[in-house]
């Protein structure tokens, strides 16, 4: 299990079950990728789909074929108040919800 600390300074949980799901289905994130979008987010959204989740948006970056992509990692409050990383994925755009974070100087 990995530590992490966002933004806001809460400790996030990266379990082994999730980072195994992260490196089989999504291969490109890495787990520094999970940790400087929690630290350092663009913004973060309530997840219009999962109740209790929120999905973190790391800065733009080009991939090798030339596209814009964002780092997406969703973290999950348990019933247990923890917060647990569920999945880290790379995106062509932010998903709808309600932004409860946005990143002054960002250009996006």
């Amino acid at each position: 299990m990995d530590n992490f600390k966002d933004f806001r300074k809460l400790q996030i949980l990266l379990s082994n079950e999730s980072w195994q799901h992260i490196h089989e289905d999504h291969p490109t994130v890495t787990k520094e990728m999970i940790k400087v979008t929690l630290e350092d987010p663009v913004e973060v959204r309530k997840s219009s789909h999962t109740r209790g989740s929120e999905l973190y948006y790391g800065a733009k970056y080009v991939n090798a074929k030339g596209k814009a992509r964002l780092v997406q990692v969703v973290v999950k409050e348990t019933d247990k108040k923890e917060y647990m990383v569920t999945t880290a994925t790379i995106v062509s755009k932010m998903k709808s919800g309600e932004a409860v974070y946005k990143k002054e100087d960002s250009n996006d």
